[in-house]
């Protein structure tokens, strides 16, 4: 297990550096085409084009770092209602109160 657990810091770390690279690059790409478009009248068409990749790997690298470190967007609303409709079966251990259900007489 502590072998895992070295492999899963270390693809942490080289994933940090590949957010950090990637959000870099892809500012001054856009500082970049911004500027030689309004200074010079020149726009570089490859960058518009690389742009949306770099957005796509960076909310997938993004997920996994977030998935790890327990900071994904969690939809609770849906578990407190799908809670409901089942029962309470599909709320797990949701950390939702869940109201008590009135008695009918």
């Amino acid at each position: 297990m502590r072998l895992l657990a070295k492999i899963d810091d270390t693809l942490e770390i080289i994933e940090q550096a590949i957010i950090i690279f990637l959000f870099s690059a892809l500012v001054l790409m856009i500082i970049t085409n911004i500027a030689a478009r309004n200074f010079f009248g020149v726009s570089y068409q490859k960058i518009l084009e690389i742009s949306p990749g770099i957005v796509l790997w960076l909310a997938l690298i993004g997920a996994t770092l977030a998935l790890k470190k327990q900071r994904h967007i969690k939809l609770e609303i849906l578990l407190r209602y799908a809670g409901e409709w089942s029962g309470g079966r599909a709320a797990g251990d949701s950390p939702c109160k869940r109201r008590p259900r009135p008695q009918s007489w």
